[in-house]
């Protein structure tokens, strides 16, 4: 008997002993689950590498006490976090992220206090100036700033919300055209899918163009310049009101040389309109190839009173002080209406005008032609227009503005 209580003694006390070593492994074991986090100090943040940088690009930030688990370790870079690529103890590989702007880049580890560091640049693209700063559908206009990629197909640009194309690109200036749809308003410009930064507005102008061909009455008319054929019948400054052509640097039989007046009425271009560019095109009515030379100026006025048959009612018109000479070309054949019959340049003439304090739209514009210089002595070397009472077409004229 005494020996089986003993025997029984003995594995009690055995099994008390096993029992109590498992308790204390599993208790240790408990404790090491949370050592991988208990020996991190507060983690700090020295330097950065680069210290400035674009939307997208990458940034080692070093320090002390990061956690070599990514998850453990937050990074913000002015507030705006930023997705960590790699890490170790003492290093974080990030790049920086859309919407961050310039400041401290702070790191938290295991939802510790965060520590800040120095601060970085963020370089965003930035549109400094519009070259030109206004301009129709289809005009090319250039960004100069900084910034930007020179990969064309990297960068994109809205003229007030309408997106255009890049055609050309370096890392200060865009090429770039006026996109159909567009209205005044700012030009935008993104790199790379980054933040949308606003620049200069430009200002996106419509460009019309008005044509008005004589037809009436006493719109084109014709003064005796002198000296004519028969002075006493046709003096000088004689007014004729209903010739069927119009002399053009030549001298008529009748009349001698000849000033020209054209009276355009409803014109509708508005008071203060942008004139690109403006013309008068005639229609051959004879041809001829000698010297003509045709100095051309506007009537400046507000709106100028109709053709009478007073003497001089045209040549003592004010003239404006813009002027043009028309030196004209041989006309070939009669019927032509092609450049050889069209004004050089009349946009100063008509921009003086329209600028005038009494314009309005709707209101007559008048056009003066006075002989200069080398003109055909002849009756039939210089040039024959048609008039708005000939068969053919009257002289049209075409205004270009915005």
């Amino acid at each position: 008997m005494k020996h089986i209580i003993s025997k029984y003694s003995k594995l009690l006390t055995l099994s008390v002993l096993v029992l109590t070593l498992t308790v204390v492994f599993s208790c240790e074991s408990d404790d090491d689950q949370s050592a991988p986090n208990s020996n991190f100090g507060p983690a700090s943040v020295t330097v950065y590498n680069p210290e400035s940088g674009k939307e997208g690009a990458g940034v080692i930030i070093s320090g002390t006490n990061f956690s070599s688990i990514a998850s453990e370790n937050k990074v913000w870079i002015n507030g705006v976090e930023a997705t960590i690529r790699s890490v170790s103890n003492t290093t974080i590989l990030t790049s920086v992220p859309v919407g961050a702007t310039t400041g401290p880049i702070t790191v938290s580890v295991n939802g510790g206090e965060a520590a800040a560091g120095p601060s970085f640049t963020v370089l965003l693209p930035t549109i400094t100036s519009l070259s030109p700063v206004k301009g129709g559908v289809g005009e090319t206009v250039v960004l100069t700033g900084e910034h930007f990629s020179a990969t064309p197909e990297e960068n994109k640009v809205w003229f007030n919300g309408v997106e255009t194309t890049v055609t050309e690109a370096t890392a200060t200036s865009l090429t770039v055209t006026v996109p159909q749809g567009a209205n005044t308003g700012n030009v935008s410009v993104q790199v790379k899918d980054g933040t949308v930064i606003s620049g200069p507005s430009f200002e996106v102008t419509t460009e019309i163009t008005f044509e008005l061909q004589l037809t009436e009455l006493n719109d084109d008319v014709e003064e005796t310049a002198g000296p004519s054929a028969d002075l006493v019948s046709w003096p000088i400054g004689y007014m004729d009101l209903n010739s069927s052509d119009l002399e053009l640097g030549e001298r008529d039989s009748d009349f001698g040389a000849q000033i020209i007046g054209m009276r355009y009425i409803n014109v509708t271009v508005p008071k203060n309109a942008t004139i690109l560019s403006a013309a008068i095109q005639f229609e051959c009515d004879a041809p001829g190839a000698g010297p003509v030379n045709l100095r051309i100026h506007g009537e400046n006025v507000g709106n100028s009173p109709e053709n009478t048959d007073a003497l001089f009612n045209t040549s003592s018109r004010p003239k404006t002080t813009a002027s043009v000479l028309w030196t004209i070309p041989e006309w070939v054949t009669a019927g032509d209406r092609g450049d050889a019959q069209k004004t050089v340049d009349l946009k100063d003439i008509v921009q003086e005008i329209v600028n005038r304090g009494d314009w309005a739209a709707n209101n007559a514009m008048n056009f003066i032609f006075t002989q200069e210089g080398a003109n055909s002595d002849t009756t039939g070397d210089g040039r024959e227009a048609e008039t708005s009472k000939s068969e053919g077409k009257g002289a049209t004229l075409i205004i270009v503005y915005e």
